[in-house]
């Protein structure tokens, strides 16, 4: 099963490995994963209901503790976790199963990029207008600010590759 979703690759006499995805890959994963998410975002702010909004706007508050407490760890968590919300409020499902799927691929790569000096304010500000335009049931913005935040942990990668990883 992990073969067949590209996650493992298996050789005879040598048994299964865990698939390498290459930083080029990686940064064109990443525009892709950029747009599957406007996508997303567009179909969701119609329909995404007020509570989940408030729980969009919970975790928001407990990551400016985790940044706060510079618990980076616990903040990409809950990272994660303001996604899901988003995630699971969308229509369709195909494509939030594609963004999943992309994003089990960069893991490697994307958990990294918070560790990047700065990258944590400026991910929380960016975090903090996507809750704005889901409140405000603004979609060009929501998609706008959704696709840049994306596109921003492409450039981070790309702009902190040796920090990041030791070549």
């Amino acid at each position: 099963m992990l073969e067949n979703e590209n996650l493992v690759s298996i050789e005879l006499n040598k048994g299964a490995k865990v698939k390498s995805v290459s930083l080029e890959e990686v940064k064109e994963l990443l525009e892709l994963r950029a747009t599957l998410e406007r996508f997303i975002v567009g179909k969701t702010v119609p329909v995404i209901s007020q509570n989940d909004i408030a729980r969009m706007a919970q975790i928001l508050q407990t990551m400016k503790q985790r940044l706060d407490e510079r618990n980076l760890l616990d903040y990409s968590k809950h990272n994660h976790i303001f996604h899901d919300i988003i995630y699971k409020a969308c229509p369709n499902k195909a494509a939030v199963e594609m963004t999943t799927r992309l994003k089990v691929l960069m893991r490697r790569y994307d958990s990294k990029t918070i560790l990047v000096p700065g990258r944590d304010v400026t991910s929380f500000a960016e975090h903090t207008a996507i809750l704005k335009a889901f409140q405000d049931r603004d979609v060009q913005s929501a998609e706008k600010l959704i696709e840049q935040h994306v596109m921003n942990v492409k450039k981070t990668l790309e702009e902190n590759l040796s920090l990041l990883f030791i070549q």
